[in-house]
């Protein structure tokens, strides 16, 4: 299901802005390992333009959640 981010969408799209954004900055570390950016003011800026855009469009975000389970083995 698609969800809205940017304030376009009114509350719905800043509740999206929010969580995508917060979910965006926990990664920010492993940017900076991954040598994607040079610096954490520099993934805060991208992160800001990013929210920016999001506010400018009508975006929406598709996630999707996939669940699986190991097959039980009874070795008995």
């Amino acid at each position: 299901k698609d969800m809205p981010v940017g304030k376009q969408w009114g509350e719905i799209g800043v509740q999206g802005t929010a969580i995508l954004g917060n979910v965006v900055r926990k990664m920010s570390k492993l940017f900076l390992e991954l040598g994607l950016v040079e610096t954490q003011e520099e993934s805060d800026r991208l992160i800001r333009d990013m929210e920016r855009e999001w506010d400018d469009h009508r975006t929406r975000y598709q996630s999707w959640l996939i669940c699986a389970q190991k097959p039980f083995i009874d070795d008995s």
